[in-house]
């Protein structure tokens, strides 16, 4: 998850290295799909606190946070190697 934000903040850079002010976050939402069966409820739910919290301490308090359904492996494994480190 902290992947995901500071992607949003390097691709938030114009091509002269401004900084153009982030409005709105897309975050996967980790507890469809591939995490059935894998994760339960309460694990869940601290990983997209986790991802919130990293949001909203790196941008301003403001920024929309929209989750959106992530039918890939990508979001779990990403979190599943995290949990090892």
């Amino acid at each position: 998850m902290l992947g995901i934000v500071g992607a949003v903040s390097e691709y938030n850079k114009t091509p002269r290295g401004e900084v153009k002010p982030v409005e709105a976050i897309r975050l996967p939402l980790l507890g469809a799909g591939h995490f059935r069966g894998h994760r339960s409820l309460d694990s869940i739910g601290r990983a997209n606190a986790a991802a919130v919290e990293a949001a909203i301490t790196r941008f301003d308090p403001r920024v929309e946070l929209q989750f959106m359904y992530e039918p890939s492996d990508a979001a779990f494994h990403g979190l599943m190697e995290s949990e090892r480190t």
